[in-house]
């Protein structure tokens, strides 16, 4: 059996934020056919999911110029979600995958959210050429996206690998920790502000060990 270190993908391998502005430019391009202004229809998207999150964004944007109409928010919503996007691995994760490659480690990730998206962060990030497997929890069905075990007993068997041998890096405490926990998996939260507080209402939902940087996994490998 192998040893492996499972990545959530979302804000633990490159900033999701790059994907949201990615899309919002392909989306403001494609507007420019309704006589919109790119750069205003971007910031205008920008400043939305600042003041207001996400949700209804496309639909606000259009109502406040009265193009709104479902089908063509149905439409901004397919476009968005298939746009291969313009987003780039943190700069240490290249570095860090061929360390644990050399360490005996099988790669894998684990991430949340509409499998279409997913393929296309993937692919843009070129992570298939260098990972051993992608578990898209959206395949499995909806009721088996994280916090489910489901998927992370799936990502052990297609890496061949013992839980108690591997690690699962995650970034958020809502759902990251649980499944993984309850599999026997080792869990890691990556914790870039260290301001942030978070109230686990289980000790199942509990990280085994936190770090700030992805740099800090050798430490833990190594102790």
């Amino acid at each position: 059996m192998n040893k492996a270190v499972i990545f959530d993908l979302d804000d633990t391998l490159y900033p999701e934020i790059d994907y949201v502005k990615s899309g919002f430019h392909v989306i403001a391009k494609y507007l420019e056919r309704y006589g919109l202004n790119e750069i205003q229809s971007f910031d205008s998207m920008m400043e939305l999911l600042h003041s207001e999150g996400r949700g209804k964004i496309f639909d606000k944007l259009l109502l406040s110029h009265n193009l709104y109409s479902q089908d063509l928010v149905n439409s901004l919503v397919f476009i968005y979600r298939t746009h291969m996007p313009k987003i780039t691995l943190t700069e240490q994760v290249p570095i860090l995958f061929d360390i644990l490659r050399t360490k005996g480690y099988k790669i894998g990730i684990l991430t949340d959210g509409h499998t279409i998206m997913q393929i296309r962060k993937v692919e843009a990030l070129g992570l298939e050429k260098i990972i051993d497997t992608v578990v898209y929890t959206d395949v499995l069905g909806t009721s088996n996206w994280k916090p489910s075990e489901i998927p992370y007993k799936v990502a052990l068997e297609l890496m061949r690998a013992t839980p108690k041998q591997s690690f699962y890096i995650g970034d958020n405490p809502k759902k990251d920790f649980k499944g993984a926990n309850e599999v026997g998996i080792k869990t890691v939260w990556l914790k870039k502000d260290e301001s942030v507080k978070f109230d686990f209402n289980t000790v199942s939902e509990k990280p085994d060990l936190i770090i700030h940087s992805l740099e800090e996994i050798f430490n833990i490998l190594s102790s």
